[in-house]
């Protein structure tokens, strides 16, 4: 196999790096090129990732990648798989997406155990569903706010 290059983003809940992957057909290498912090910023209350400048530092990573290695074959990118951005018709962001950490995903936890168990919540996503973590406790919050926004239907 030839040899190839692959360029992996991974987003943490608080930083993240950019890591070239160098991979021989049977071994992979990997070359730390670009390290960033994370930091969630607090507005009206609520704890948002930073987006904008979370996309500055993926387009950095791509920039220093590329300096170092020119036959970079993709890009990849892993993130914490808990939270969610809301876009609009046309693909564009309506707002910066909630941070996993926001701890108003707790207020309405035992509100959604009261239309749903535990259990039943547990075999419709086949998945381990933490309160306060899992996006669906985000979704019933934004679906209870929508009841009282025109705009939102």
């Amino acid at each position: 196999m030839k040899f190839k290059r692959f360029l992996v983003f991974d987003f943490g809940g608080s930083n993240g790096k950019a890591s070239v992957a160098n991979f021989n057909g049977r071994k992979i290498e990997m070359d730390v090129v670009y390290r960033f912090n994370n930091i969630p910023v607090m507005a009206s209350g609520v704890l948002y990732w930073d987006i904008r400048r979370l996309y500055n530092d993926l387009k950095t990573g791509i920039q220093v990648a590329l300096k170092k290695y020119t036959d970079i074959a993709s890009i990849g990118v892993d993130a914490w798989g808990a939270d969610f951005a809301v876009v609009d018709k046309n693909g564009k962001l309506i707002s910066n997406p909630l941070h996993y950490r926001d701890l108003s995903r707790f207020s309405i936890v035992n509100e959604l155990y009261s239309i749903i168990s535990k259990r039943e919540l547990f075999e419709l996503t086949g998945g381990l569903v933490l309160p306060g973590v899992s996006s669906v406790f985000h979704m019933f919050k934004l679906k209870k706010k929508c009841r009282t926004i025109p705009e939102c239907t």
